[in-house]
């Protein structure tokens, strides 16, 4: 695999598994906030303390996805341009032929 490729690869790698991580910390992150405003407000919180905490929570697990999905994307085109660009396998030798009849 050429340098360029594996650097491609692993990059898309890394991106492609930190995007939804980091997106899921920001939603659990989102609801947490959400649960505090309910427990500040009390008995009965308002929608709309709730729905600005949880808006928050949805746009991280929406940007987390759009990231991981950038970095698969990356680590697909990282694999396909190592296979469109190696050299072509040597073909197998074949052996001598055996001076008999053939069968």
């Amino acid at each position: 695999m050429r340098k360029s490729h594996f650097i491609a690869l692993i990059t898309g790698l890394i991106v492609m598994f930190a995007g939804p991580a980091a997106g899921l910390l920001g939603t659990v992150l989102g609801m947490m906030n959400a649960f505090e405003a309910a427990k500040q407000s009390g008995p009965a919180p308002s929608p709309a303390d709730l729905s600005n905490s949880i808006t928050g929570a949805l746009t991280a697990t929406v940007v987390g996805i759009a990231i991981g999905a950038v970095g698969m994307i990356v680590a697909i085109a990282a694999v396909i341009a190592y296979f469109a660009t190696r050299p072509p396998r040597p073909a197998a030798p074949q052996p001598p032929p055996s001076g008999g009849l053939p069968l």
